[in-house]
């Protein structure tokens, strides 16, 4: 398992990836523009890092090290850049990775088969008013017999219960993949559960309940609803992901800055000034 501030710093950056291809594929222009801007910013950070230097020691020797500090620092300052003006294109990128999740998801005959488990246990275990098995099993053998088996659904409730299953692991798979852009999105089931429900009631109405509902089916209507509630909250993904963005930048910028600054003040104790003599 990764841990959950690994993963989302994995997926922090699988985003930004993402949004800088968006603005090479759809904006080529744009980004040699912004790649210009860049390196006169990066350049204008150089020139600071370096003043900054020796504003605390006028005779700091700048040495190989010192000039790779503000390499770094002119570097991130490109990189920030195109970033930054990368994320007018968050919605075509949040949507190629959700794209990406319902296709590895939809190719992963292990979840579809725990969840169809999950979802038959789920149906197997409701009673109604009487305590009598809502569902007729007797044909329909656990899956853990290696044998053909569907989920009877003829009541509106077994559907439900099916659907929440289908919905909630789906959603699940996709906060764990993803769990910065679903923190983000505030991803959850209860938005794709009467979609699934719905096309579920049509499905089995149309094969006579006889049929085994298709995991890639719930796959994709949970995507959509992801993507839905994306079209909704772009403009707060962008000001979200352009403020941690911001953050990080700074922090970084700070750290390379201070140990410029650490480096000029050590070499005071190390080499004093000699005093002047009198005439």
């Amino acid at each position: 398992m990764i841990p959950a501030s690994s993963g989302m710093t994995l997926d922090l950056w699988a985003f930004l990836g993402e949004l800088a291809a968006r603005l090479w594929l759809e904006g080529t222009q744009e980004f040699f523009i912004t790649l210009g801007v860049g390196a006169l910013l990066g350049a204008f950070t150089w020139w600071l890092a370096r003043y900054v230097a020796l504003s605390f020691n006028r005779h700091f020797a700048f040495k190989a090290q010192y000039h790779a500090f503000c390499a770094l620092a002119a570097g991130l300052t490109i990189v920030f850049a195109l970033l930054f003006v990368s994320l007018r294109y968050t919605g075509s990128a949040a949507r190629e990775i959700v794209d990406d999740w319902e296709v590895s998801l939809g190719q992963n005959p292990a979840w579809a088969e725990s969840t169809f488990r999950k979802a038959y246990d789920a149906v197997y275990a409701l009673r109604d008013a009487d305590g009598n098995q809502l569902e007729d099993f007797t044909s329909h053998p656990h899956p853990e017999m290696g044998k053909a088996t569907l989920i009877p659904t003829n009541t509106d409730e077994a559907k439900r219960t099916a659907a929440e299953i289908y919905a909630s692991e789906a959603v699940d798979s996709f906060r764990v993949n993803h769990p910065l852009l679903s923190a983000i999105l505030w991803a959850k089931s209860e938005s794709a559960q009467g979609t699934i429900f719905a096309d579920m009631d049509r499905f089995f109405k149309a094969t006579g309940g006889g049929g085994r509902y298709r995991a890639e089916d719930a796959i994709g209507l949970a995507g959509n609803e992801i993507q839905r509630e994306l079209a909704k909250q772009v403009p707060r993904v962008v000001l979200i992901t352009r403020s941690v963005l911001v953050v990080l930048f700074l922090i970084v910028q700070t750290i390379i800055f201070g140990l410029l600054i650490r480096s000029a003040l050590a070499d005071i104790k190390e080499s004093p000034v000699p005093k002047l003599r009198g005439r």
